[in-house]
């Protein structure tokens, strides 16, 4: 059963888990698929929804504060821009979130993902992946923090890049997710030095 209109799960009892150690993953069962397609198209529709109501907030300016120098000097001392694991990205952006600079919502657009693995899950509400162009010499950066190879400052300087195409305006823009991106890229900048 969806849990709720506004917020649709889905529920354990639905899916077969098959797959091995190394490759785990579920299928649907039988009596579950016309449940799970309407779950599914829901979540979709909500998370279009989610990543326009982003990408609204932030190009009105989202949250602006102006961190401290005693924040300034705890983040350079705590995180490396250029150095960074999963978890202490992770940790980065909780601290971001507890200084003011994001928004506790904010770190579900930022690959924050669930777990402290490196594989990143991030939960379907979050994925809404739309037309986009992906700035030219990137490397080998892509939307995976896997990517970045702990090199944190580089890759928000790709994810900020990006342009995602607005149905409303029928222009490339930069899209919630891509100006979240380019606030923790000007933090980092602060705190490299």
């Amino acid at each position: 059963m969806v849990t709720s209109a506004n917020a649709p799960r889905f529920q354990t009892e639905w899916f077969n888990h098959v797959g091995n150690a190394a490759l785990p993953y579920a299928v649907p069962k039988t009596e579950y698929q016309n449940l799970f397609r309407q779950t599914a198209e829901a979540v979709q529709n909500q998370a279009k929804q989610n990543y326009a109501d982003l990408t609204q907030r932030m190009q009105a300016g989202g949250t602006r504060v102006k961190l401290t120098e005693e924040q300034k000097e705890y983040l350079a001392e705590n995180f490396s821009p250029d150095d960074m694991t999963y978890g202490e990205y992770r940790s980065f952006l909780d601290t971001l979130c507890r200084f003011g600079v994001l928004e506790e919502q904010d770190r579900n657009f930022l690959n924050y993902g669930v777990g402290d693995s490196e594989l990143e899950l991030i939960p379907l509400e979050y994925a809404f992946e739309g037309s986009r162009i992906t700035p030219q010499g990137a490397g080998d950066y892509d939307s995976s923090f896997a990517s970045c190879g702990g090199r944190v400052l580089d890759w928000a300087r790709y994810r900020a890049a990006c342009l995602s195409w607005d149905e409303r305006s029928g222009k490339w823009i930069q899209a919630g997710d891509a100006l979240l991106f380019e606030k923790i890229q000007k933090v980092l900048e602060v705190i490299s030095g």
